[in-house]
């Protein structure tokens, strides 16, 4: 079963006006603060709000750089700080429940100063007004609304916001003017003497207004455009002088007089003359809109800072449940539990100023955070965080002792008592009511449920109906009063009433609207966001509305294509609309260049026909790449195909290449191996001669001085043929030293043909790797059974060097001469009597303009049959029997003359008297961007890839 809720992200729900009234709320905390500071400290209190205000106007723009950085992340400033303090989370988490508790205070503080604005506006019609009633209902007011939606909220914000701070404005704009215009003399300013005890207590309180204007940064996770909803922030700074500062100094202006007064809207009505009769009623509605918008602000961020805490693992996961219409229950439960215990309370001082300690902390570790990720781009002025957070912690230390030890002692551990209570929470069973759970389902109408209607219809009767008495009764008491008290109870009853009525809206119409609209919303996007083009069509073929893919498909705006017959459209086009048209019809038509595949849609079902079809929907989908892509992938199949082919040709001669490079590798090693006990031998027959020579010397000698040796040495010498040794031994160490020298030649020989230890390119004689070929072959140039011997003719002139791959060269003229010695021994058994030859010429021949030299070699064999001769260089044809030849002999050594050396090719044939190769190479190789490209003076190819010349040809 899917639980009714999620630990995903928020909805962006909000609009940015939304977002607005939520960060200009902290605006209107200085109406509860100002009154009671100039109270208490008279001038003195400008000291406490110009530090107020810079720091104020300070955390607004920074706190925008880290939204603008953080954009996913709920709850604002909190939320900010466990992204300063990584590595130490405990700290971040005592910060946001500081801040978290701060914004739980603001409820029942201003439910007692609405409860005590109702009894004062009451009691000149001598009403009794129960105190914990109201209290209690002011405190649920806004968490009746915010049970019902964040939207709910957001409406209720947008309806006092602008009218509240607009008065404010006016207020401070006409009191400066009042002054600098007044005739009347101001009062002397009268400083007194500076208290710090008396500054920090009340920067503690003064920080809780205006600090809070940064709390527009906590919506950024639930707005449509996060960037637009952080734009609040600079704007409220640019406020806070205005508002702090100039009206700070208005009040103390305007607000001096020698009656008593014990109340902000006492100090508030005196400091108002320029409103005249009017300013019972503004300040009343100041005063009243101020109180609710600080407690659905309150209410609004709370859960958020919650929300994000349990995202971050610093809470238990349950405050991360997401429920209908982005409801966050647990969070707004547990606040208003506590909410009502701050209530229970009762004593405002103690409240604001045990929760502004936690406040204020939370933005002294908040500063303090700024100065340790000082290397980060998006922390501003991170030497004066640190000055501040010292500063913020100075008046926590002083103003706390200065108010009294228990109280600072309870603020700074209230926080701690808050994160093990909701510890706690990991253990408890949540269950939430299936009102909250459940969705609100509209599904193929438009029409709401008819037993809901019902009870919407009755709850309005009823709250009419009892309005109208309500009135009826008051009114003749009422209209005993002067005006003014009217005035005042009239404003109160119009925002308690309103606020009652957007909270019911919530609960009633509201969510019904918002699921309307998106699901009309989402059905708006999906048909501008499909990729073909939909055509809604009436009865006759004409366009009723069109979507974005459409108007780029005719390149025609929307009120262009609204009102066009799809057949003018698109001529080709046939006319099915009439009643008995098929449900879904395919065509296809012609757009300019385009052929499109057209799809009509009825709105009837395939089962109703006594109805006319009235509506078509057609979806036009544009094939002309879909076509030309069929077509180009038959031709690519083609391609492919042939590729392949070419591939598995290039594939066996890579595998006949390495074959013989391995062969190399394997003549080298070869070659080293037998050289190095060679040189041994070689080296030592030259002094087994020289003691040779000499011992044959000294038996001379002995015989000359002993003539007549004793008979067993006579007998002896007899026995080993002395004589005989004298004259062969000589001999044969001549010829050992003969045999020596063939094995160094032979060796030579192999290392020159494999050129494994060398460049790949080198100038070499060509006439080197042709007699080192010659020597490898030369035991096939014997006479073998009844064949003769086979003559090799050299033709060589002198050559110059030749820049090229010796060792391919030297394989090319390997196939040349195992060709033609193959062509010989088959031409043996026709003429028996021809002496066998290999003639091999060389000498300088340019192409063109490029040097170059020619080799030839010429067999007097059978020669090549005129059909095959155009083939010979062909991957895998060969004229050999079956295992005899691979077939790839030529075709490697064309592609090594032609394709790597940049050279040609000829072949010249005459059957019955041989074959004639000819391999033309330049004397440098060139510089080529392609390799598997001829060059440009090379002659035209036949199929084999050679130039065919000769008889046979």
């Amino acid at each position: 079963m899917t639980p009714p809720f999620s630990s995903a992200r928020l909805p962006r729900s909000l609009s940015s006006l939304e977002t607005w009234g939520f960060g200009l709320t902290g605006l209107l905390l200085w109406l509860g603060v100002a009154p009671a500071m100039q109270i208490d400290l008279g001038w003195q209190a400008l000291w406490v709000w110009i530090p107020g205000a810079l720091i104020g106007i300070f955390i607004n723009l920074q706190v925008q750089r880290l939204g603008e950085t953080w954009t996913d992340l709920s709850g604002g400033t909190p939320s900010y700080i466990s992204r300063l303090l990584p590595n130490m989370k405990w700290l971040a988490t005592y910060a946001a429940l500081g801040y978290y508790l701060s914004w739980v205070a603001v409820l029942p503080v201003n439910a007692i100063v609405l409860t005590e604005l109702v009894q004062a506006n009451l009691a000149p019609f001598g009403l009794p007004c129960p105190t914990l009633p109201l209290e209690v209902g002011f405190t649920a007011i806004a968490f009746i609304v915010a049970f019902s939606g964040t939207r709910a909220l957001g409406v209720l914000h947008l309806f006092f916001m602008v009218p509240a701070v607009s008065l404010l404005l006016l207020f401070c704009l006409q009191g400066i003017g009042w002054l600098a215009f007044s005739s009347n003399p101001m009062p002397p300013i009268t400083w007194g003497e500076f208290h710090p005890g008396n500054w920090a207590k009340w920067y503690i309180v003064a920080s809780y207004a205006v600090y809070a204007c940064e709390s527009g940064s906590a919506f950024v996770a639930d707005s449509r455009y996060p960037r637009h909803t952080l734009k609040v922030l600079p704007v409220a700074a640019s406020l806070i002088p205005l508002v702090y500062l100039a009206g700070s100094w208005i009040l103390l202006q305007l607000g001096t007089t020698t009656s008593p007064i014990d109340t902000p809207y006492e100090q508030l009505l005196v400091a108002s003359p320029f409103w005249r009769h009017s300013a019972s009623f503004i300040v009343t509605f100041l005063l009243a809109s101020g109180s609710l918008l600080s407690c659905a602000t309150a209410v609004s961020n709370t859960p958020r800072i919650l929300y994000q805490l349990s995202l971050d693992n610093q809470l238990p996961p349950a405050f991360a449940q997401i429920y209908r219409q982005g409801i966050l229950w647990v969070g707004l439960s547990l606040t208003l539990i506590l909410s009502l215990a701050f209530l229970l309370w009762g004593d405002i001082a103690h409240i604001v100023f045990v929760t502004g300690v936690g406040w204020l902390g939370s933005f002294a570790i908040f500063h303090w955070g700024l100065w340790r990720q000082r290397q980060q781009s998006y922390v501003r002025w991170p030497g004066w965080s640190l000055v501040v957070a010292g500063l913020e912690a100075m008046a926590i230390l002083i103003g706390g002792w200065a108010w009294n030890w228990q109280d600072l002692l309870l603020g700074i551990l209230l926080p701690i008592l808050i994160w093990v209570l909701f510890q706690g929470m990991r253990w408890l069973p949540w269950h939430i009511p299936s009102t909250l759970a459940k969705h609100p389902t509209i599904i193929g109408s438009t029409k709401l449920s008819q037993d809901w209607a019902i009870v919407q219809i009755a709850g309005l009767i009823g709250l009419l109906s009892g309005a109208i008495t309500v009135s009826w009764f008051i009114h003749s008491r009422v209209s005993m009063l002067p005006p003014t008290p009217q005035a005042n109870l009239l404003v109160l009853v119009l925002l308690i009433g309103a606020t009652g009525g957007v909270a019911i809206a919530g609960w009633t119409t509201l969510p019904q609207i918002t699921a309307l609209g998106a699901a009309r919303e989402q059905a708006e996007q999906f048909f501008d966001l499909a990729a073909d083009g939909i055509l809604v069509l009436d009865a006759e073929g004409h366009i009723q509305q069109a979507n974005q893919a459409s108007q780029a498909l005719f390149q025609m705006s929307n009120p262009q294509l609204l009102g066009q017959p799809l057949s003018q459209l698109l001529p080709d086009l046939p006319h099915p609309f009439h009643d008995t048209a098929p449900q879904t019809l395919p065509f296809q038509a012609t757009l300019q260049n385009q052929t499109l595949e057209v799809t009509l849609s009825t709105s009837a079902s395939p089962q109703d026909t006594s109805e006319p079809v009235d509506t078509y929907v057609a979806i036009v989908r544009d094939i002309t790449d879909k076509q030309a892509a069929a077509a180009a992938l038959q031709q690519k199949a083609s391609e492919l195909q042939r590729l392949l082919t070419e591939l598995t040709h290039t594939q066996s001669q890579l595998v006949q290449a390495e074959k013989m490079s391995s062969l190399g590798q394997l003549v080298a090693g070869i070659a080293h191996e037998i050289n190095n006990p060679l040189a041994f031998i070689a080296g030592n027959v030259d002094f087994a001669q020289s003691y040779t020579l000499n011992l044959l010397a000294l038996i001379e000698t002995y015989q000359v001085t002993y003539p007549n040796p004793p008979e067993p040495l006579a007998k002896h010498m007899n026995a080993i043929e002395l004589e005989f040794l004298k004259a062969d031994f000589p001999k044969l160490l001549t010829s050992m030293q003969d045999g020596a020298q063939r094995i160094l030649e032979i060796v030579q020989s192999l290392r020159s043909f494999s050129r494994h230890d060398e460049s790949p390119t080198k100038a070499v004689n060509l006439h080197d790797g042709l007699e080192s070929t010659l020597l490898i072959l030369k035991n096939r140039l014997k006479p073998q059974g009844k064949r003769p011997e086979i003559k090799i003719q050299r033709f060589f002139s002198t050559l110059p060097t030749v820049e090229c791959y010796p060792s391919a060269l030297n394989q090319v003229f390997m196939n040349l001469l195992v060709n033609a010695i193959d062509a010989l021994e088959t031409h043996l058994h026709s003429d028996s009597e021809k002496p066998l030859t290999i003639s091999i010429t060389t000498d300088c021949q340019h192409q063109g303009d490029r040097p170059g030299v020619a080799i030839t070699i010429a067999d007097n064999g059978p020669g090549i049959p005129v059909d095959q001769l155009a083939r010979l260089c062909d991957p895998f044809f060969t004229t050999k029997p079956i295992g005899k030849g691979t077939g790839l002999g030529l075709s490697i050594s064309y592609q090594i003359i032609v394709k790597r050396h940049g050279g040609m090719f000829f072949i010249d044939s005459t059957p019955g008297t041989g074959a004639t190769f000819t391999c033309w190479l330049p004397l440098t190789l060139e510089k080529r961007d392609n390799a598997s490209e001829e060059t440009p003076q090379s002659p035209v190819q036949t199929a084999a890839g050679v130039t065919v010349t000769g008889t046979g040809s």
